[in-house]
C-alpha cells in the first residue's frame, strides 16, 4: 500500500491534465504548486514546530494519564500559536506580489495539514504502521479522486486544492476524536513540558526552512523569470522525477531510527555492517533508476504528458533525476549526523547548499529555463552530498571511505557512460534504445554479480517498509 502512496504522482497530474482545459492548464497547474510548495512551510513556523519538537518524548513514555497530559499541553499551545502569529504571516502573505491572490488558500491548506499531523503524531510514535498507511492513502487518493472529478466541471487550481484541504481536516479531526478517545483530552497546558518540547524544537526551525529552501527555491525562480506556465511544466518535471525520489521515503521508516540506535549504543562495528550494505544497496538503486530515465525518460513524457512537452523536458529530466539521486545519498548521511547530534553541521550543509541552488539558478534559470533549473540542483545537491560524507566520515571513529569509495566508482562509470550516449554521440532514437537497454542490462548482470546478497537484501527491508 505503501508503494501505491509513493507512486501516486506518477498518474494523478497525467489524469488530472487531459480534463483542464488547455488554456488554463499549466497555470493552473503552476499555482497549485506554489500554494503546495509553501503551505508546509507553515506548519513549522506558525506552530513553533512543537509537534515534531515534542515526539521524542512520547516515544518513551507508556502512561496513558501522563501521554494525556503531554499531548493535550502540545495541541492546545500549537494551535494558540498557530493562532496567534497567523496575524503577522497572514499580513504578509497577502501584501506579497506573489502570494496576495491566493494568501487564504495557503493557511487553510496549512492548518488542516496541521491539524491532520496532529492526528497522526501518536500513531507515528508508538509505530502504529498499519493506522498510518490506511490513512495516509485515504488522505492521497480520497482527494485525488476527488479533485479529478471536480476537474471534469471547472479547471481550476482550487478544483485541485480544496479537496485536499476537506480531506486532510476531516481525517485530522477523525484522528483526534480517535486519539482523545484512547486518552482524555484535559483543557490544561504543563507549561514546564512546553517548555522542555519549545528548547528541543525552535533550533531545528532553521533546518526545516534550510531544507524547504533546498527543495523548492527553483519554483520561485521559475515563476519570478518565466511566469506560472512554465512553473505547471516543471511539476510535471517533478512528478516523473518520483521515479528516484521514491527510494528516499523509505528512509524515515528504517534507517534514520537504526542509525541513532546503534551509534548512540557505541555499536560501531555493527553499524558499520549496516551502514556498507544500505549505502551500496541504495546507491545501486538510484543509480538503477537513473539510468531508466536517462535511455526511456522521453518515452515516459510522451506517455504522461503527451509530445508536446517533449523537447522542453527530455534534457531536465535526466539532470533532476541525477540531483535526487544525490540527494537520496545525502540523505543516508544526514541520518549518521542527526544520530550523532550535529544538527549544526547539518544546518549548515542546507545553508551552503540552498546558497549555491539560488545562486546558480540566479545566473541559469533566466537563459536556460528549466535545464538551468535541473543544472542549479545537481551542483547545490552534489554539495550537499559531498559535505555530509566528508562530516560523517569524520565524526565517526569507523572508515566510510573504505565502503564506498569503490561502489561509488563504479557506479559512476555507468552515469558517464549513459551521458555520453545521450549528449556526445551522434545516435538515431533507436540506437541510443538499444544502446539503452544494453547498457541497463550490462549493469544488471554485473550488479548482480558482485552485490546480490546486499541488494537482496535491501530489497527485502524497502518491501516490508513499503
Amino acid at each position: 500500500m505503501q508503494f501505491l502512496i509513493r507512486f501516486k504522482g506518477l498518474f494523478y497530474l497525467p489524469l488530472v491534465i487531459r480534463f483542464f482545459d488547455e488554456s488554463l492548464r499549466d497555470a493552473g497547474i503552476g499555482t497549485w504548486k506554489l500554494i503546495m510548495t509553501v503551505s508546509p512551510l507553515m506548519i513549522p513556523i506558525l506552530t513553533l514546530n512543537l509537534l515534531d519538537g515534542s515526539l521524542m518524548f512520547f516515544s518513551s513514555d507508556f502512561d496513558q494519564e501522563s501521554v494525556s497530559k503531554k499531548f493535550s499541553s502540545v495541541f492546545i499551545f500549537s494551535v494558540f500559536s498557530f493562532s496567534l502569529l497567523l496575524i503577522p504571516v497572514g499580513f504578509f502573505l497577502s501584501n506579497n506580489e506573489t502570494f496576495s491572490s491566493y494568501w487564504l488558500q495557503i493557511i487553510s491548506l496549512a492548518f488542516a495539514m496541521f491539524i491532520f499531523k496532529a492526528g497522526l503524531m501518536l500513531l507515528q510514535c508508538y509505530q502504529k504502521a498499519k493506522k498510518i498507511v490506511l490513512v495516509q492513502f485515504i488522505s492521497e487518493y480520497g482527494s485525488s479522486t476527488i479533485s479529478v472529478v471536480c476537474v471534469i466541471f471547472t479547471s481550476s487550481f482550487k478544483a485541485m486544492l480544496y479537496p485536499i484541504i476537506g480531506i486532510n481536516l476531516l481525517l485530522g479531526i477523525g484522528l483526534l476524536i480517535y486519539v482523545f478517545r484512547e486518552i482524555k483530552f484535559r483543557f490544561e497546558v504543563n507549561f514546564s513540558f512546553i517548555k522542555k518540547c519549545v528548547i528541543v524544537a525552535l533550533p531545528l526551525i532553521p533546518v526545516h526552512v534550510s531544507e524547504w529552501v533546498l527543495n523548492s527555491i527553483g519554483i520561485f525562480q521559475i515563476e519570478a523569470f518565466h511566469g506560472l506556465e512554465l512553473v505547471g511544466k516543471f511539476t510535471y518535471l517533478l512528478s516523473i522525477c518520483a521515479l528516484v525520489l521514491i527510494l528516499k521515503a523509505t528512509l524515515p521508516f528504517f534507517w534514520y531510527s537504526t542509525a541513532s540506535n546503534l551509534l548512540r549504543n557505541k555499536k560501531e562495528e555493527e553499524f558499520k555492517n549496516i551502514f556498507e550494505f544500505v549505502f551500496q544497496g541504495y546507491l545501486i538503486l538510484v543509480v538503477f533508476a537513473f539510468l531508466l530515465i536517462n535511455f526511456f525518460g522521453d518515452v515516459l513524457i510522451t506517455i504522461m504528458y503527451t509530445k508536446e512537452n517533449l523537447e522542453l523536458l527530455k534534457n531536465p529530466v535526466v539532470f533532476y533525476g541525477g540531483a535526487y539521486g544525490l540527494l537520496i545519498l545525502a540523505s543516508l548521511f544526514n541520518g549518521i549526523l542527526y544520530a550523532l547530534g550535529k544538527t549544526f553541521v547539518i544546518l549548515c550543509s542546507y545553508i551552503v547548499s540552498s546558497f549555491i541552488l539560488a545562486s546558480f539558478g540566479y545566473l541559469l534559470i533566466p537563459k536556460y529555463g528549466l535545464l538551468g533549473a535541473s543544472l542549479s540542483a545537481v551542483a547545490s545537491n552534489l554539495v550537499l552530498f559531498i559535505s555530509m560524507s566528508f562530516f560523517s566520515a569524520r565524526y565517526l571513529a569507523i572508515n566510510l571511505y573504505s565502503i564506498f569509495f569503490k561502489i561509488t566508482f563504479f557506479c559512476a562509470l555507468f552515469v558517464v557512460l549513459s551521458l555520453s550516449l545521450k549528449f556526445i554521440f551522434d545516435l538515431s532514437y533507436w540506437q541510443y534504445k538499444i544502446a539503452g537497454c544494453i547498457v541497463v542490462l550490462f549493469y544488471l548482470v554485473l550488479v548482480g554479480i558482485i552485490k546480490k546478497n546486499e541488494l537482496l537484501r535491501l530489497i527485502n527491508i524497502i518491501k516490508k517498509k513499503l
